[in-house]
């Protein structure tokens, strides 16, 4: 298998950057390239803060260290305004229509915080949105 090695940009794939790498292989529009999970770059879940940072670059590390709670302020606040609706039907259609707002904002550099620490190189890539459920 040839590898083409003379690929040296950036690829945008559903907002999700690659930077070609040596090590495991994929194809993109027909042609071979080597890819690791630390070429994957993505970017962080944005909430509106009311945090601003003159510097630029501190700004970048800021939303980068606030992705994963902004995420899951996200989801907790979501629960919460389901419970504002009183039928099931009411409250799964407006669970379905958030998800796929959040899922607008997906792929991110979130991941729900589990005991584990190995569990900590996943990311939330996509909420299955149909088979979410009200309890």
């Amino acid at each position: 298998m040839e590898v083409d090695q003379s690929f040296d940009k950036h690829i945008q794939i559903s907002d999700v950057r690659i930077n070609p790498s040596n090590s495991n292989t994929t194809s993109i529009k027909g042609k071979i390239f080597k890819i690791e999970a630390r070429d994957i770059i993505l970017k962080p879940f944005k909430i509106p803060q009311e945090i601003n940072v003159r510097d630029p670059m501190s700004q970048d590390f800021l939303e980068a260290y606030l992705s994963t709670p902004s995420f899951i302020k996200t989801l907790t606040d979501l629960s919460d305004d389901v419970m504002k609706y009183q039928t099931p039907k009411e409250k799964k259609h407006f669970l379905k229509k958030q998800l796929c707002q959040i899922n607008k904002k997906l792929p991110a550099q979130v991941y729900i915080p589990f005991v584990s620490k190995a569990m900590r190189n996943y990311a939330v890539l996509n909420i299955a949105v149909e088979e979410a459920k009200i309890f």
